[in-house]
């Protein structure tokens, strides 16, 4: 279940042990609208607004975010305004 180098094989262990952020279950897609919810409202500061208007591409980086739901629903809504973004995902092999 580790993989070269100690880390656990997140996708084996998922195939076998449900988590709240999976996406296929009501209390996934609950927490990913709700995430997606508290970004709109991010996005309506002022500060955000102006700052997303001057930066057409982003990259959002997901450290230590868990299952990266939260970057997922960021990502969303910035592309939903327009913004080129760039999730980087290392799938570990």
């Amino acid at each position: 279940m580790s993989s070269p180098h100690g880390s656990i094989d997140f996708e084996k262990l998922y195939s076998v042990v449900r988590w709240v952020e999976d996406l296929h279950t009501a209390e996934g897609k609950s927490r990913f609208e709700k995430s997606i919810e508290v970004f709109k409202k991010i996005m309506e500061h002022s500060w955000v607004k102006e700052l997303i208007e001057r930066k057409r591409s982003v990259t959002v980086l997901d450290i230590c975010g868990g299952t990266g739901i939260g970057g997922i629903a960021l990502t969303k809504i910035l592309q939903d305004l327009g913004v080129k973004v760039d999730l980087p995902y290392r799938k570990r092999s």
